[in-house]
């Protein structure tokens, strides 16, 4: 099968090859010292039923062209996978390399929906993810054509390009120097379609170039540009050509010329003059004085030597200033909670302020108010928390932050690292540690009274040292770091005394790439410190945000552990990931253990190169965050392609501004 974009094919197995599926075998542990009781322990273990497979968790799709998209997900690296689609191509399967959940389908038809489950089976069990729509691109219009020319109207016409019945189409038009100005329109037929632009500006020489738009809101690339020179017509009304706020007190207002003015002057709605008369060839001016965040409306009015003409109104805010002197107020262990104050820095009363709040190891939460102080609540204890503030203007624009507001919390302060449950309660809950942020969760009747349950950090020195741990084995993030070592326990709020759960809890510990270094992300382990036995790997599953999960069957102290990584590209590792350039000026997002001279190119979801980047000598390749203008991306998810010295491997990263 072949793909007009490009995208490899996927040649699906047999629905006996897939209920067939063998079972991957399992991976050693750290070899342990193998004495007789232990051979005998793995003949037991040998004839054990297979386990059952992991579902695939945070599914997500994109178009890649007119043809194929991609699907990547999180799994367990011993389950196998498949991506099932029921949508033009009846069936698409990959069975995925070692840390590689995705797989590129082909086949289908421009502009249309595709619906896909991705397939989990280990040992010819099969679970099946929910179903995921969306569309694919659509086809770039092509033999664009001026048709007809009637004084200030232009018609245009294209072909499709096999673009299904009701692609909408963008026709943009602009003049030098301008804003292009778009107009949208829905095919009425396959392969041919046509749009006529009314009130053009005469006298000028218009540009135009068309594009396909798919249902999703994606744009295919434009069609070649076509020009024509308009007739002129005397005292023909402006046109605004790309007015914007200039800054938080002035706008740079622009608009068209009008063949036969001699003058031109720019007028607020009420009617009051906001310049004074401007030559025949003066096509913009700065507004200036104006207050932040404000709504203005203003007009151009066009002289001639024997009438005027008045333009369409222009509606622009500025910008919302930069807040000033944010305030720590007070930081509430009782409550976990902090109250921020800030000055408006003469934004109006009704502007929006953004107050973000985040920590080390957690993702940046967002809270908006439109008064000067906010209350956060439900703070992570055990992390340095960061805050700032930015201000939002009408039009949805962002302001410049603060300054950045720090405060160290110790773990044992905050409620939320102790939380009661009540009797045969169920829930999930979240712990931010110092090295980790750690969750349990548990079913109704897990314990038979009320609890109270801690995660707390534990240290080495707290604990028996493993026995027989072989050389590659380390604790994460290894020497000179605090370890992801952690203690789960649950108490009688009554009387203090231990209550132990009567059924399964699930323990999901997180780990940052920085912190695993060298380590093999594969081989990590979340392992239970066992009374009888010392350190005990428990069968650890990969969830989201580089997580490991378990299924525990008591409470006491766990510990992550992984091994020396093997060659290829399962060792890759980028750090810090999401990358805060604004928060944290100069910091990289560092591609590590990569063959000298493997490229890494970023790219956004709808297949927008923003930077392309080598390893050095070292193994590393670094990313600022910008684009190839030297601009800072925007917020958001994005895809890393690592290709080179025959490797391949497609990583999502995420950027916070």
């Amino acid at each position: 099968m072949s793909s007009d974009d490009g995208a490899k094919s996927v040649i699906p197995p047999s629905a006996a090859e897939r209920g067939q599926a063998a079972v991957n075998p399992p991976r050693s542990r750290r070899g342990w010292v193998w004495t007789a009781a232990v051979c005998a322990a793995f003949a037991v273990l040998s004839v054990r039923p297979a386990r059952a497979q992991t579902a695939a968790t945070g599914i997500y799709a994109f178009p890649v062209g007119v043809s194929s998209i991609t699907v990547t997900w999180f799994g367990d690296t011993m389950t196998d996978y498949a991506v099932v689609s029921s949508t033009d191509f009846p069936l698409a399967s990959t069975q995925t390399a070692l840390n590689n959940y995705s797989a590129t389908i082909v086949g289908y038809s421009t502009n249309t929906s595709v619906s896909f489950m991705v397939e989990a089976s280990s040992a010819g069990h099969v679970v099946d993810s929910s179903t995921s729509s969306l569309y694919t691109q659509a086809a770039q219009p092509n033999g664009s054509a001026l048709l007809v020319l009637n004084g200030t109207a232009e018609t245009l016409s294209w072909d499709g390009s096999g673009n299904p019945v009701a692609t909408v189409y963008n026709v943009e038009w602009y003049v030098a120097g301008s804003t292009p100005v778009v107009f949208s329109t829905t095919s009425v037929s396959v392969g041919s379609t046509t749009a006529t632009i009314n009130d053009l500006p005469g006298g000028q020489t218009v540009n135009f170039q068309v594009q396909a738009v798919n249902v999703n809101g994606f744009p295919s690339g434009f069609d070649v540009t076509l020009s024509t020179t308009l007739p002129p017509i005397d005292n023909q009304a402006v046109i605004s050509s790309g007015s914007y706020a200039l800054g938080i007190s002035s706008i740079a207002w622009s608009w068209t010329a009008s063949t036969g003015a001699i003058n031109y002057q720019l007028f607020e709605d009420s009617g009051v003059a906001a310049s004074a008369l401007l030559g025949p060839n003066q096509l913009a001016i700065n507004q200036t004085g104006l207050i932040p965040n404000t709504t203005y409306t203003d007009y151009i009015q066009s002289f001639g030597l024997t009438s005027s003409t008045n333009s369409a109104p222009f509606t622009v805010n500025t910008l919302a200033a930069p807040t000033t002197g944010l305030t720590l107020l007070s930081l509430s262990s009782a409550t976990a909670s902090a109250v921020l104050s800030w000055g408006a820095n003469n934004n109006p009363p009704g502007t929006t302020y953004n107050i973000e709040w985040w920590t080390h190891l957690t993702s940046t939460i967002t809270v908006s108010t439109q008064a000067t102080t906010a209350i956060l609540p439900n703070l992570s204890g055990g992390a340095t928390l960061y805050f700032t503030v930015q201000a939002v203007n009408a039009a949805g624009i962002l302001s410049d932050f603060d300054k950045t507001l720090y405060n160290v919390v110790p773990s044992t302060s905050f409620p939320i690292s102790i939380v009661t449950v009540p009797a045969e309660a169920q829930g999930a809950l979240t712990f931010v540690l110092p090295a980790s942020v750690i969750g349990v969760s548990f079913a109704s009747g897990t314990f038979s009274s009320n609890v109270n349950i801690l995660v707390s950090s534990a240290v080495e020195s707290q604990i028996t040292p493993p026995p027989g741990m072989p050389a590659d084995a380390v604790s994460i993030p290894g020497s000179g770091g605090q370890p992801i070592l952690f203690q789960v326990t649950a108490v009688n709020p009554a009387n203090g005394a231990v209550v132990y759960p009567t059924a399964s809890l699930t323990v999901s510990a997180s780990y940052l790439p920085a912190q695993i270094g060298s380590v093999d992300p594969a081989s990590l382990t979340i392992d239970y410190d066992d009374p009888a036995h010392g350190w005990t790997p428990l069968a650890s599953s990969r969830g989201p945000n580089n997580t490991l999960v378990v299924v525990a069957q008591t409470l006491g102290y766990y510990q992550v552990f992984g091994a020396a990584p093997p060659a290829g590209i399962s060792g890759i590792t980028v750090g810090p990931n999401p990358l805060r350039p604004v928060v944290n000026p100069g910091q990289l997002m560092t591609f590590r253990n990569l063959p000298p001279g493997t490229r890494v190119r970023i790219f956004t979801y709808i297949g927008e190169k923003v930077a392309d980047i080598a390893a050095d000598g070292s193994g590393n390749a670094g990313w600022d965050g910008r684009n190839a203008a030297g601009s800072y991306v925007a917020s958001g998810v994005y895809l890393a392609v690592i290709q080179g010295a025959g490797i391949k491997k497609l990583m999502r990263v995420a950027v916070e501004r």
